[in-house]
């Protein structure tokens, strides 16, 4: 390979003013190649640097605005879940409510028997007597009716 055609140089010349004198400058034009060469790589690395970093500034974006939804999203069935809790507390709280009813009702209805018993001494036992057996398995099973069966009321 014929590599004169890098040896050989170029003169630049600078001409000021009148009043200044003349600069003349010798470079090879190996020299100004590689300028040249190292100019396009600086400017490559640096225009490579710029686009990674739009990529990730425009990703970061993305990400953003994802959690963003996302959050919203789950906010909304935060406030759907919340509203089923306090729904189903006060449904609880008038179940209770209700529930107290009936035992308060089932205390009146137990004072009303027990009046009703009172007031109908043949139907009962008189507190002093002994009251009547459970009918027990090793009975027959005749013997386990009849003592099931349910008397008139005289």
């Amino acid at each position: 390979m014929n590599f004169k055609w890098f040896r050989n140089k170029l003169t630049f010349v600078i001409i000021p003013e009148a009043n200044g004198s003349v600069v003349r400058v010798n470079l090879s034009r190996g020299l100004i190649g590689g300028a040249l060469l190292l100019a396009v790589l600086l400017i490559g690395a640096s225009g490579i640097i710029y686009f990674r970093h739009l990529h990730s500034t425009a990703s970061a974006y993305l990400r953003t605005s994802e959690l963003n939804g996302r959050t919203a999203r789950l906010e909304q069935d935060l406030k759907g879940k919340n509203a089923a809790i306090e729904q189903l507390q006060n449904e609880l709280h008038s179940l209770s409510k209700q529930a107290e009813q009936v035992h308060s009702r089932m205390e009146e209805m137990k004072r009303l028997e027990q009046e009703l018993k009172k007031l109908a001494p043949g139907s009962a036992p008189a507190s002093g007597a002994p009251a009547a057996r459970r009918p027990s398995r090793r009975q027959p099973a005749a013997a386990r009716r009849e003592a099931w069966a349910v008397r008139p009321f005289p």
